[in-house]
């Protein structure tokens, strides 16, 4: 996955993105709201999103599901979303959309860092390391525990913390070192 390799460009890029593939999938598209990546592998992992949905829907993000289970994927419950599969053409490009998105695997982490998105992670994934405004230091927004009250904690964070962009591409550059 190719991202800009002047750091400055990254977010150029990623404005470009976001108004393409928005405007593709019929997602709402705003600079001011990011757009929300969610990995999901499994079935338990889309009832784990879709817990999170009353959440979702009064923040209003729009959602890109990056799905690699087996079955098609249905979202009746969220208008606002849309599912990419591994095997679809714009995979990469979706992944180069988004602002942030919920990691759960190292290889989830590594695609999200090298497409200039901030993980949302699980304590203890190897390579996500908690933001820490004060010190500027961390590179992913880190929930202890996988339940939906304390994975939208994340989110909120992440959403507040965007709105403050040196901060937010501090995140990112953080990452990418």
């Amino acid at each position: 996955m190719s991202v800009p390799k002047e750091f400055s460009k990254l977010f150029d890029s990623k404005k470009v993105y976001k108004q393409q593939y928005t405007s593709a999938l019929s997602l709402p598209f705003s600079q001011q709201l990011p757009i929300v990546g969610f990995c999901a592998h499994t079935e338990e992992d889309v009832r784990r999103l879709e817990s999170m949905f009353e959440g979702l829907q009064a923040m209003k993000v729009p959602l890109i599901i990056f799905w690699s289970g087996a079955k098609k994927l249905s979202l009746d419950w969220y208008e606002q979303a849309s599912v990419i599969a591994p095997h679809d053409a714009h995979y990469e490009s979706m992944w180069r959309a988004c602002d942030t998105a919920y990691c759960f695997t190292s290889e989830d982490l590594k695609t999200a860092i090298a497409s200039g998105v901030v993980p949302l992670a699980p304590k203890g994934l190897k390579g996500a390391d908690n933001y820490d405004p004060n010190k500027e230091k961390g590179n992913a927004f880190i929930f202890d525990v996988l339940n939906p009250w304390v994975m939208f904690s994340s989110l909120v964070r992440a959403l507040e913390t965007y709105k403050f962009p040196f901060d937010w591409k501090c995140i990112v550059r953080n990452a990418k070192r």
